[in-house]
């Protein structure tokens, strides 16, 4: 997947007070420091150490490939002959 496409992938922010979670792709998130809750109008922090952690683990999920079919499907392996 590309930077760009990764960019524009929709993110989850949950709120920590009322669980009330909305998706912000994650150009936008990057672009801001904080988030205000439609639910309870808490301000959610998109810098502190937790919610950068979340948002690697994100990237690192969304960019990396997932076969199509089990890796067993896939291994052949060549048989043995005595």
């Amino acid at each position: 997947m590309t930077k760009d496409r990764i960019e524009d992938q929709l993110m989850p922010i949950t709120c920590a007070k009322c669980g009330r979670q909305v998706e912000k792709p994650i150009k936008w998130i990057r672009r801001n420091s904080s988030l205000q809750c439609e639910g309870c109008e808490s301000d959610i922090d998109l810098e502190s150490e937790e919610f950068i952690f979340r948002l690697i683990r994100f990237k690192f999920t969304i960019s990396t490939p997932t076969p199509s079919e089990p890796l067993t499907n896939r291994l052949t392996l060549p048989l043995a002959t005595f």
